[in-house]
Formats: structure tokens, C-alpha cells, sequence
């Protein structure tokens, strides 16, 4: 599946996240069981270590025409 095509990418990463070897990542990503969170309890921890760690944006951007589309966006902004 194309990643601009997720219906919708939170619920998707929190599945992939269930699937995980790792504990600490379903722990932190996958809500408790019989909890009414949307998410786990350090999902947002969890994702800025990704994002400053490992996420390369220009490889993100090559599989993701709306991502290449807002970085075009910003680097031809030229304000007022």
C-alpha cells in the first residue's frame, strides 16, 4: 500500500506497533488493554525518538508525493 493512501496512519502505526518484537514499543505505542486511550502512553516519546533518530525525510519523501509536495512548498515560501 502507498503511505498517502492510509486511511488512517496513527491507527496503522499503533497496529504495526502490536506486531513489534520490541515490548518497550508495544508498550509504549499500543493503548493498555481495556483502557479507553487512543494510544499508548508514551506514543508521542516513543515517535520523537524516531523522527530525530532514524526518519530520514528524503527517503520518506520518495514514497510520499503530499510530504515531497509540502517540502517543495516550504523551500520555494518566500514571505511578504
Amino acid at each position: 500500500m502507498k503511505v498517502d493512501e492510509i486511511m488512517d496512519p496513527k491507527k496503522a502505526l499503533i497496529n504495526l506497533a502490536r506486531k513489534s518484537k520490541y515490548r518497550a514499543i508495544r508498550e509504549a505505542i499500543v493503548p493498555r488493554s481495556g483502557s479507553s486511550a487512543q494510544q499508548g502512553p508514551d506514543y508521542n516519546g516513543k515517535l520523537i525518538i524516531f523522527v530525530n533518530d532514524y526518519w530520514d525525510v528524503e527517503t520518506a519523501a520518495l514514497n510520499s508525493p503530499s510530504l515531497q509536495k509540502m517540502i517543495n512548498a516550504l523551500v520555494s515560501y518566500n514571505p511578504i
